[in-house]
């Protein structure tokens, strides 16, 4: 096996269960990381549309990859599952601005996501992104960033007050209040 020295990578992905989360993809990236004998855990957070939801389960079944895979519904504390994962996974193909992947990185959890939307701009500067169904990219990323885990975690933990900076309260505030007044003096 790939990595047999080291524990089981823990993945974590937190959303509802939604089409833009592509989810679909993220199975197939499951899939593919058990090919190659990767040792890991995947534990998906959140709740959505009822069908979706049988459906995706249904297709984690499919695929074989139950045993890997978990579907933990919804959790009120998410700093308690990033705090015991190792990777945050984030395959979303349409975001505007995707709040727990600014959560994971303010957690300094090393993330591995897409580039789709606004993703794109959240990682800018802090992880290298994925085409939102390139499942042979987020396959190499989890890999890499398992194999250098703690490098990564240690720069994304160095990162974190950047990225507070970056997409704090203050920051979001300061630039809504902008926005708002930049559209009342038009008016």
């Amino acid at each position: 096996p790939l990595m047999q020295s080291n524990p089981k990578i823990q993945l974590i992905a937190i959303g509802r269960l939604d089409w833009q989360k592509n989810y679909e993809t993220m199975l197939h990236v499951a899939v593919e990381l058990k090919k190659r004998n990767v040792d890991f855990s995947l534990s998906i957070l959140g709740t959505g549309d009822v069908n979706y939801a049988r459906s995706l389960f249904a297709m984690t079944k499919f695929l074989g990859v139950d045993d890997c895979v978990q579907w933990q519904g919804w959790q009120s504390n998410i700093e308690k599952w990033f705090a015991k994962s190792d990777i945050f996974l984030h395959t979303a193909i349409d975001e505007a601005c995707p709040l727990v992947l600014i959560e994971a990185l303010q957690a300094g959890l090393p993330v591995v996501s897409s580039n789709a939307g606004g993703s794109a701009e959240v990682i800018s500067g802090f992880a290298i992104g994925c085409g939102a169904n390139d499942i042979e990219t987020y396959v190499s990323q989890i890999i890499f960033t398992w194999q250098n885990i703690r490098e990564v975690t240690l720069k994304s933990r160095s990162q974190v007050p950047l990225v507070k900076d970056k997409f704090g309260v203050s920051r979001m505030r300061e630039a809504y209040e902008a926005c708002s007044i930049s559209i009342l003096k038009r008016i």
